[in-house]
């Protein structure tokens, strides 16, 4: 009964290329990379808390499971509070974003069914320099849809130039190096930034055979992972049927961030914000001193 399953899903779903879209604040200023841009009107008024200090940067994650209904929309707007970025995977490009913010969308598939783009996001308070999406090289099953990535770049208020890597990677192994060729893709970009870079977002690390290759890439960039206590960021949906159907690891935490070139001074997963399957993360790092002197 799966494989049919598959199918429908597949008939649901149209891949485009690859898709730059910024929303939020329209007077934001837009990347040269950006293709299109939307403006909208926020779905719940609210205030949101000051921006963190200037010795500090602060970055929430989450993949927020296609949700952008009221309650998604306050969680988000709660988990914005204090941050700089958010980076969320399984955001519809049309997701309401927290006043203040603007957004940045690299699109993976369109659902043909209801007109809805889906892909990865990065919201910022300050627009990035530069962003760039990817697809990855293969899709889920070997034909279904691909996953997407953004990379951005962001000044620091010590005068840094960050590099943020907002990943969904691919959840099957079919085909088997397709997960791995996403990983090199991104770490090929990366690689040739020399500054604070941050790598984040939804791994889909459900076996130590990924977690391996996850680590030896992140090595190879000279990132360590921020270390989040066990056993509370675990995926609901690593405990369903098609988790069991692939292998996964019902004790899996799919969700990371590794970072080099700041200090963390707080590392927490938010499972109070629960409108998704994943459970959020928030970091906070502190900012090397006197960089930009």
């Amino acid at each position: 009964m799966r494989f049919p399953f598959v199918l429908l899903i597949c008939l649901a779903c149209r891949v485009d290329e690859v898709e730059h879209i910024q929303v939020g604040d329209a007077d934001a200023a837009k990347p040269q990379v950006t293709q299109a841009s939307l403006s909208m009107e926020q779905a719940v008024a609210f205030h949101a808390e000051p921006a963190s200090s200037s010795e500090t940067f602060v970055l929430g994650v989450w993949n927020i499971h296609k949700r952008s209904d009221a309650v998604a929309q306050d969680q988000l707007r709660r988990l914005a509070e204090g941050a700089d970025v958010l980076a969320i995977q399984e955001a519809l490009h049309d997701t309401p974003l927290p006043q203040a913010f603007s957004g940045h969308h690299a699109s993976s598939f369109r659902w043909t069914t209801m007109h809805a783009v889906n892909g990865v996001m990065t919201a910022t308070r300050e627009a990035p320099t530069d962003t760039r999406g990817f697809v990855s090289p293969a899709r889920e099953l070997g034909f279904t849809t691909p996953k997407s990535a953004l990379v951005s770049r962001h000044v620091l208020r010590n005068g840094q130039t960050l590099m943020l890597v907002n990943l969904h990677a691919m959840l099957t192994d079919v085909p088997a190096s397709g997960f791995t060729d996403q990983l090199d893709q991104l770490v090929q970009v990366a690689s040739h930034h020399d500054g604070p870079l941050i790598f984040c977002g939804d791994f889909n690390s459900w076996s130590s055979d990924r977690n391996r290759r996850i680590h030896s890439r992140m090595k190879s960039l000279g990132l360590q992972q921020v270390q989040l206590p066990d056993g509370v960021g675990t995926c609901i949906e690593a405990q369903g049927p098609f988790a069991f159907f692939i292998g996964l690891n019902p004790t899996s935490e799919l969700d990371h961030v590794f970072y080099r070139g700041l200090t963390v001074r707080e590392g927490r997963w938010v499972p109070e914000l629960d409108a998704s399957d994943h459970v959020p993360i928030h970091v906070v790092f502190e900012l090397e001193p006197n960089a930009g002197d």
